[in-house]
């Protein structure tokens, strides 16, 4: 994370070697850190007569080393309307991944 203007070239050039290091790859990705993020998962459910169904927002966040420690259900900070049309986006996914089918 790069808090300032002045630390981006330091930054830059550390995880450059850091990529090519690990993936052989320097080629890097820039995104905006967003300090209070939620990691929220949607679960979906599909079977083989067409039928695809969501189970609902998950709360992933509380992770250490990328491994969840606590998930919660229904995500608690998330509005029923929230998980609806994101339950509802997840099942278009699934379809169109091919889900279902």
């Amino acid at each position: 994370m790069v808090g300032s203007a002045g630390e981006s070239t330091e930054a830059w050039a550390r995880t450059r070697a850091s990529a090519q290091a690990v993936f052989g790859d320097a080629r890097r990705c820039v995104e905006r850190y967003l300090d209070s993020a939620r990691h929220v998962e949607i679960q979906v459910l599909a079977d083989t007569n067409g039928g695809v169904v969501h189970l609902g927002a998950w709360d992933c966040s509380l992770q250490r080393r990328h491994q969840k420690l606590v998930e919660e259900s229904q995500a608690p900070r998330l509005s029923p309307d929230v998980v609806a049309e994101m339950g509802e986006a997840a099942v278009a996914g699934a379809r169109a991944a091919g889900c279902g089918i």
